[in-house]
């Protein structure tokens, strides 16, 4: 019974919602608990890497939004002062510039999920190599010319 609704969700087309609110959630828990750590500028190139994922198997949309959402997660509970929309460091600053080029970067870079898988999918076929069918009683008989390059 519980799962009904979130496939009602994705059947609706609110996919990119329930993503921005999951990715958005995680977000904050990471920001909370790495505020005070040496490693808090790790956490944005991390949600980086899930933003390139949800680019590919989820579409533009969703990955928009949740670059969007975590940018200003991160700027309001990651970094000094916590509370606010502006880092009072340079260097935090510059991590945020970086991980709001590189997010909407990714987005405008990738395509459709299902057109890439298909297009993937199809280079791969086309790329195999075909033998030639061979001249005997087994095959039907090509044309005469190919059985004649055959036996030269």
């Amino acid at each position: 019974m519980v799962g009904r609704p979130c496939l009602l969700l994705l059947e609706t087309g609110l996919k990119p919602l329930l993503v921005v609110v999951l990715c958005g959630g995680l977000a904050l828990v990471l920001a909370l608990f790495f505020r005070d750590g040496p490693v808090k500028p790790a956490v944005p190139a991390t949600f980086f890497l899930l933003i390139i994922s949800l680019a590919h198997f989820c579409g533009r949309l969703a990955s928009l939004l949740v670059a969007i959402a975590d940018g200003l997660v991160f700027t309001r509970f990651l970094f000094e002062p916590s509370g606010g929309l502006a880092a009072q460091n340079a260097a935090d600053r510059l991590v945020l510039f970086w991980f709001a080029l590189c997010g909407i970067a990714a987005v405008c870079l990738s395509t459709k999920p299902d057109t890439r898988f298909k297009q993937i999918l199809f280079e791969i076929v086309t790329a195999l190599p075909l033998s030639p069918p061979p001249c005997g009683p087994q095959w039907p008989p090509p044309p005469e010319a190919a059985c004649m390059t055959l036996r030269a």
